[in-house]
């Protein structure tokens, strides 16, 4: 017997979406990958990696985006996550 093999999330549409997402915000708030890079404290070409989904980002980075995003748009963390909730819904 065949076990179901999982495909990674890095492939799943929602993923994708999700990270869709994040690229847009972050272009809304005029914010650079290399801006962005500095404020978390990694190098702009590990933004650029998340980005064209050759690297997953976990869930402890995911956070730290959301408080760089909110920041700088000042608008509450939980605004930008109903926005990024909202679109993996309809994903």
């Amino acid at each position: 017997m065949e076990k179901n093999r999982r495909i990674s999330t890095l492939y799943d549409q929602k993923y994708r979406n999700l990270v869709a997402r994040l690229v847009t915000i972050r272009k809304r708030i005029n914010l650079t990958q290399a801006g962005l890079a500095q404020k978390l404290g990694v190098s702009q070409p590990d933004i650029s990696k998340i980005e064209r989904f050759e690297r997953k980002i976990d869930i402890l980075e995911f956070i730290q985006w959301l408080q760089v995003f909110s920041e700088n748009e000042h608008i509450e963390v939980h605004e930008i996550w109903k926005e990024i909730y909202e679109g993996y819904c309809k994903s």
